[in-house]
């Protein structure tokens, strides 16, 4: 779960000083660290904290200054909520799982293509939606006091990553820790975390890359049929049911009736084309008006042909 920042709002719930996690003494049988200051937890008997719920390990003295949220209550935290992008499920090398806290190199594991976020396949229904906004366009904002703010993402840093506070290493291969920003790629211990300035300037990449604020995501129109999950197929099936009932209950008179309109003239087939004529002519004023696209997420989506609609106004 992200730390603290401006997409989490601990005032959506009642959030205590332990962020949501449900702390117990406990008395590690191997050698375990510290998943907020990185230290190994020394000790014979009850060396430390963990989270009946996440599965987060910390020392006596780190208790007060705990700043990940539990993944029990992060859900519900989340201001503004933006899907991730999944991967083929997989086995993933070297990463921790960011719901369970724990390694993804034995347990099928899905990431997400846009931003560093790693799940268990049997974790991903508790999974946060706090991928990267990539999209906050405002009209009414002035762009030159727009400002661009920090994601922050927890634990699974580089290799050889550095504190910008403190300047000493902050990844661990051993436990997930460790904050790390999606934009700027800026990275820092969650004891150094609330030091960092909230601004973010996008990193070296900055003088090439467009800011979020400048982009604008196109009004998106999804069919009913994919709204309500109906299979065509059932709908079809379902048609042909109906007509059947309805040719049983007329004793078989809704063919001929059928058949009989059919053959049956148009009394003034002049007006029924000047009809056709004009519905033709506006259904391509509005095709020439509009573009229909289609948004896949992700390579996995292209796979499944699993897509979303936009409809796009063309500027005259």
């Amino acid at each position: 779960m992200t730390a603290e920042g401006h997409n989490v709002d601990a005032n959506l719930m009642a959030i205590g000083r332990d962020h949501g996690h449900y702390f117990v003494k406990k008395t590690f049988g191997k050698p375990t660290y510290c998943h907020h200051c990185c230290d190994k937890i020394w000790g014979m008997l009850s060396q430390g904290f963990a989270c009946e719920v996440c599965n987060f390990v910390c020392h006596d003295k780190c208790l007060r200054t705990v700043v990940s949220y539990c993944s029990g209550v992060a859900l519900q935290l989340i201001k503004n909520p933006v899907a991730h992008t999944w991967s083929t499920p997989q086995h993933i090398k070297r990463k921790f799982c960011c719901v369970c806290r724990k390694r993804t190199d034995d347990v099928t594991s899905v990431e997400c293509e846009v931003c560093e976020y790693y799940v268990h396949v049997d974790c991903q229904d508790l999974a946060v939606s706090d991928c990267r906004e990539a999209a906050t366009f405002v009209p009414s904002l002035d762009t030159v006091s727009a400002k661009q703010y920090h994601h922050f993402r927890e634990g699974n840093l580089p290799r050889d990553s550095r504190c910008i506070d403190c300047k000493k290493t902050c990844n661990s291969f051993e436990c997930f820790t460790g904050m790390r920003c999606e934009w700027c790629g800026v990275t820092a211990h969650a004891v150094c975390y609330r030091r960092v300035k909230k601004d973010c300037d996008l990193g070296v990449l900055r003088k090439i890359m467009l800011p979020p604020n400048a982009i604008t995501i196109p009004r998106t129109e999804l069919p009913m049929e994919q709204l309500l999950n109906i299979q065509v197929g059932e709908k079809k099936e379902s048609k042909e049911k109906d007509e059947k009932d309805r040719d049983r209950e007329g004793g078989g008179g809704g063919k001929d009736k059928d058949k009989g309109d059919g053959s049956r003239k148009v009394s003034s087939p002049s007006r029924l084309n000047a009809d056709e004529a004009t519905t033709t002519a506006t259904e391509e004023k509005e095709r020439d008006d509009y573009e229909i696209l289609r948004i896949y997420d992700g390579n996995n989506s292209l796979r499944n042909n699993i897509f979303r609609t936009a409809s796009i106004s063309y500027i005259r």
